[in-house]
């Protein structure tokens, strides 16, 4: 409540054990005149933790610092989301990193972004090799003639393609 709050309850103390000595340095940054930005654990009235987002700073009278000013935000939700996306992001990468096909993405302005060792295990070209598609289908398709066969075929695929649908191709 407010009246705790304002009463005997020290910061500190809405603190996980583990954030404590952190957040006594970052009260003395601030005693010193200086804002502080931080991520803690705390605790709630009822012993549950959360994870905070802080932003703090001094309270003057005149030219002394006389007290502490802080805003806090629960990001526990926020960190659970990055922490999901994080370990989706690391099968993600496993799975392309170990795939026995050689994988390739392409940026929005058709620029090569990643090449997997498996491609170029299959290919020996790296990605800096194959900066764009242009590059690719010169170097991988030297005869012109079968190289905008390929091309042709490639783009009437992804124009009549539904969102998921494979179009394997063998050339």
């Amino acid at each position: 409540s407010r009246e705790e709050i304002l009463g005997d309850l020290r910061a500190q103390d809405t603190m996980a054990e583990e954030d404590r000595d952190l957040s006594r340095r970052a009260i003395a940054e601030i005693f010193k005149g200086n804002t502080t930005v931080g991520e803690r654990i705390f605790l709630r009235k009822d012993g549950s933790q959360f994870i905070g987002e802080i932003h703090s700073g001094p309270i003057y009278k005149g030219n002394d610092v006389v007290g502490v000013r802080g805003v806090l935000r629960d990001i526990t939700e926020q960190k659970q989301a990055e922490e999901a996306l994080h370990r989706e992001k690391e099968k993600f990468r496993l799975l392309v990193e170990e795939s026995p096909l050689g994988v390739l993405l392409i940026g929005d302005h058709g620029r090569y972004e990643y090449i997997n060792p498996k491609f170029i295990e299959i290919f020996g070209y790296t990605l800096e090799e194959l900066p764009t598609g242009r590059e690719w289908y010169r170097k991988v398709y030297p005869d012109q003639k079968y190289r905008n066969q390929v091309i042709s075929t490639w783009i009437s695929d992804l124009k009549k393609a539904k969102d998921g649908e494979a179009r394997p191709r063998i050339f």
